[in-house]
């Protein structure tokens, strides 16, 4: 008698080949949503254009605003300085640029101050009206640069002349190198290192970039050999509706980060409005960018598990972002130092923040720009540019490299370092990508960016 056989299965079932890394399917499901990528358009747009014609239009016969004058009074004091090859220029594009400004009707006391300190160095008069303005009804801060630039300075009156502008450090700058030399002694370096920093900042640059290319000694062996694979994307849903549901909390998250920066700003300045006090209320944008992610959007709010298995940041993910962020150092800073090239057109490219430490070491304003640099930043972000962008533009697009790029080349163009620096911030923002991809996290990339941001101050006031 025959054994009875188990009969085969209709179906015999099949190993599921997984998705490819490289595409998302574009699976649609409901009514798409453009509210989000029209505020997104809008708001790129502006700051593309802004940008854009900053950039190819600063010149010194083009300023328009005081930050714009004072860069070329900070310009020709570091020049004169440091006798660089670039002195006449930078004393002549001063010229120009304080002659702009003094045609310009203006009432402001901060223009009237920019204006003084400009014309004493450009070996001007002293505008009568800019006078007028800061005695009248002048605080410490004008009747110091008023004693300085038209009244005597002797050596036991200089550091108390001196004081009242720390609030200013660009003014003080310029101010504290002219009212030496007036009172007949050699004016310090102010705002340029001194060579035992320098020396110090050098080395830094050369061991983090040493550390960087040991690090890509280990890591493009297992990229090449498969040992390192791509997780995928954080966010699991891959139609493009979800890609609405992405520029739709980008959109929020800007939108809430400028009303945090306001509740800061209101908050730094009825407590006292020093840098210290700034650092402390700056972190107030943290909770607005939790508030916007609360929001419920198609019906259900953003989580942090949405972002990633591992949200939070432990020793893996702190290891991780170290390491991404050795890789990604000597790539930016080649590319920096290749587009440095375009200087002679474009502005050089410049932060506001670390041109404030150049002129201002102190305490407060150092943590000042820690706090922006390494914990705001990165978090706000990161969350807007990998977190939300990254994974819809990869979903609209249907490829995670269209994504990355997209995401990184905007991600570039919201920084006010200017065009010539777009190429390099942008291998910030592609480097990211990749590690957030990687990961499957968005942790190790707040840690890159935030190691990079702290790198780039640390450098700033080693060689300022």
């Amino acid at each position: 008698m025959d054994e009875p056989q188990s009969p085969e299965p209709e179906n015999p079932p099949t190993l599921q080949k997984p998705p490819l890394l490289d595409k998302v399917p574009p699976v649609e499901t409901g009514i798409r949503h453009f509210g989000g990528w029209f505020a997104l358009l809008v708001f790129f747009g502006y700051v593309l254009y802004s940008a854009t014609t900053t950039s190819l239009s600063h010149r010194p016969d083009k300023v328009e605003t005081v930050a714009e004058a004072e860069r070329y009074l900070s310009r020709a004091v570091d020049s004169r300085q440091q006798h660089s090859s670039g002195e006449r220029k930078a004393h002549t594009d001063l010229v120009i640029a304080t002659k702009v400004i003094e045609l310009k009707k203006f009432e402001m006391k901060d223009t009237a101050r920019a204006l003084v300190a400009m014309e004493a160095e450009a070996k001007m008069p002293i505008s009568e009206r800019a006078v007028r303005i800061l005695t009248k009804d002048g605080d410490a801060v004008d009747h110091s640069i008023l004693n300085i630039y038209t009244g005597p300075v002797h050596g036991r009156n200089l550091l108390v002349l001196l004081k009242p502008l720390d609030s200013e450090p660009v003014l003080k700058r310029a101010a504290t190198v002219y009212a030496y030399e007036k009172a007949g002694f050699k004016p310090p370096y102010v705002g340029v290192s001194n060579s035992k920093s320098r020396g110090i900042g050098l080395a830094f640059i050369a061991v983090t970039l040493m550390a960087g290319g040991l690090a890509w000694l280990v890591v493009f062996p297992a990229l090449t050999s498969g040992a390192l694979k791509p997780k995928g994307l954080q966010l699991q849903a891959a139609t493009k509706l979800e890609a609405d549901r992405l520029a739709i909390y980008a959109a929020l998250v800007f939108g809430f980060l400028q009303i945090g920066q306001l509740v800061a700003y209101a908050l730094a300045v009825a407590f006292g409005g020093g840098r210290l006090t700034a650092a402390m209320t700056s972190l107030f944008c943290i909770p607005f960018i939790a508030l916007a992610l609360r929001c419920k959007v198609f019906g259900r709010h953003m989580s942090l598990a949405e972002f990633g298995p591992s949200p939070g940041v432990g020793a893996k993910q702190l290891f991780q972002g170290a390491i991404g962020f050795l890789c990604e150092w000597p790539i930016s800073m080649g590319i920096l130092t290749a587009t440095s090239m375009l200087s002679k057109y474009l502005p050089k490219a410049e932060h506001p923040l670390t041109t404030a430490l150049a002129a201002d070491h102190s305490f407060g304003m150092i943590l000042f720009g820690l706090v922006t640099a390494a914990v705001l930043a990165p978090i706000s972000e990161e969350i807007i540019f990998r977190g939300l962008l990254f994974p819809a533009f990869a979903k609209l697009t249907g490829k995670v490299w269209v994504g990355a790029l997209l995401s990184s080349l905007l991600f570039a163009s919201l920084h006010p370092q200017g065009v010539s620096a777009w190429m390099a911030l942008a291998s910030i923002g592609g480097a990211s990508c990749m590690l957030s991809y990687y990961t499957k996290s968005l942790a190790p990339s707040i840690i890159l960016h935030a190691l990079d941001n702290t790198t780039i101050l640390i450098i700033s006031v080693l060689l300022s």
